[in-house]
């Protein structure tokens, strides 16, 4: 019949499509099509120019506001391929139009075209050569891209992070949240206001470190970080320990620094920033490449009145002494003046100076610890670690650090348990096997035996103490050793058993 919409085929009646539904088809896919070819296109956006990068936004804007629906779907980009892997990344238009730099107006006209509907994560799809499957990996939200992104203003970022909160706690691709992409971004420098919406979403990304490092070391890696942003997160930073550059590690019952971050050259200003978490601190570690000396004045000048602080690391190149009498003073100061640490860690790195200066500096040091610590009565342990210290003679280490420093311990220091320098720990003088007594001593109690009001019970009990401890294979170090340390405190109180 003319005029009709239906047709007979075998006894069937099927519906022909309306003219009308046809063109939308028609024009859906078309869109499709060309959305599709815009995003594909696009591979390194950094290549576009900024004349191509408008036009690009103008025309998928255009697309996605006669076909919202568009803006819920997933176009495919090549990244990258080589003989044996090919790499696509599946993304939304969203995070497309955060890529080329899209303002924040545009950025809302999408949002708005679906309000109902959260952006979807992007994900990419590796394509082996061989026959072991495709593998498909998450990818970043758009809020993750803008914030790595440094065409992207801030307020597309903001306006991301109060639109989709649920983001702010997601990681993106590496396991990185959007302050620490943010911090880490090498073109451009986070915005107070940035850094304070992502925290007052998310608080807890202050603490996380994401294998990055949290938030206030990647700050302070950066060169583009600025004084308020430090200080916002330093006052936001509430854990009691705080980490900046290297990695200390632990090896035969010794301390050492495992690897150098080479990205942080301290100044005067993050120096400043930092010092205002030292009285929240307990632990504080900072391995830095180099120091500016007034920052390394400024520090040490914080820590002798400390309080709270009980476990320091420091890394100290060769440079910082080199013909400078402050920097020996503030080691000194610090072991005199600073009535609270317990543990202390020095690195002194290697001197790749083929002159020896070094050799000069590291010993008018290392007498400065010594010094140090006949006026101390807190340290429990001081680690000392550098390639450059195994390089000093060992005739130095005899007279002028073990030899002295057994006397401190014999007559005065009754709180160190364990030294060690790393480099010599197995090829002790006889100096240091005198200082390794005298430690084993502290531990033991040797501060209890030589209190007036020591009884016979309290002393049997410390005797059978430190003997359960010291006949333990695990914990033998010498010959006859549970007799020497048992003899020794036995030495300091004959008043007691004598009677």
């Amino acid at each position: 019949m003319n005029g009709s919409n239906t047709t007979t085929t075998n006894g069937a009646e099927e519906r022909r499509p309306r003219a009308k539904d046809r063109t939308s088809w028609l024009g859906y896919n078309l869109a499709r099509r060309e959305l599709k070819r815009i995003i594909a296109q696009n591979w390194y956006s950094n290549s576009i120019s900024q004349e191509k990068r408008q036009r690009k936004e103008q025309s998928t804007l255009k697309l996605l506001k006669r076909y919202p629906k568009l803006a819920q779907q997933g176009f495919a980009r090549k990244e990258g391929w080589s003989k044996r892997l090919k790499r696509k990344r599946i993304m939304s238009p969203l995070s497309f139009l955060v890529e080329l730099g899209a303002n924040v107006s545009t950025v809302q006209q999408v949002c708005e075209l679906v309000p109902d509907v959260v952006p979807a994560r992007d994900y990419v799809v590796l394509y082996p050569r061989s026959n072991t499957g495709n593998s498909r990996e998450p990818g970043d939200y758009p809020l993750h891209r803008a914030c790595q992104l440094g065409r992207v203003s801030d307020q597309v970022v903001i306006y991301l992070a109060r639109k989709y909160p649920q983001h702010v706690s997601a990681r993106g691709t590496d396991g990185y949240l959007p302050l620490h992409a943010l911090l880490r971004n090498p073109t451009r420098s986070a915005t107070l206001q940035e850094v304070q919406t992502l925290l007052d979403i998310h608080p807890d990304a202050i603490q996380d470190d994401c294998g990055f490092g949290t938030p206030v070391v990647l700050a302070c890696k950066s060169s583009h970080t600025t004084p308020d942003v430090l200080e916002e997160l330093t006052q936001q930073y509430s854990e009691n320990q705080f980490q900046l550059g290297g990695v200390v590690a632990e090896a035969f019952g010794a301390r050492y620094v495992e690897r150098n971050d080479g990205r942080i050259s301290f100044n005067l200003s993050q120096a400043q920033t930092v010092s205002l978490m030292l009285p929240r601190l307990k632990t504080f570690t900072c391995l830095p490449r180099d120091w500016h000396f007034n920052a390394f004045q400024h520090v040490m000048r914080e820590l002798n009145h400390q309080k709270q602080l009980k476990d320091l690391s420091l890394h100290l190149p060769c440079s910082l002494f080199w013909d400078n009498k402050e920097a020996f003073d503030a080691i000194q100061q610090l072991l005199e003046q600073n009535t609270v640490l317990e543990c202390l860690h020095l690195d002194f790195g290697n001197d790749n100076n083929d002159n020896g200066f070094g050799y000069k500096w590291i010993r008018t040091c290392l007498v400065r610890v010594v010094s140090g610590l006949c006026q101390n009565h807190s340290l429990q342990e001081c680690h000392l670690s550098g390639g450059i210290l195994a390089r000093l003679p060992m005739d130095f280490y005899r007279k002028k650090f073990f030899g002295p420093l057994s006397m401190v311990l014999q007559e005065s220091n009754l709180s160190l348990q364990w030294i060690s320098i790393a480099p010599l720990m197995c090829m002790l003088p006889e100096e240091g096997t005198q200082v390794l007594y005298w430690t084993r001593l502290n531990r033991f109690g040797r501060a209890k035996a030589r209190d007036p009001s020591l009884d016979n019970r309290e002393l049997g009990e410390l005797l059978v103490k430190a003997n359960d401890w010291l006949e333990s294979a695990e914990h033998a170090s010498f010959e006859n050793d549970p007799i020497n340390v048992l003899f020794g405190l036995l030495r300091e109180c004959p008043s007691v058993w004598a009677s």
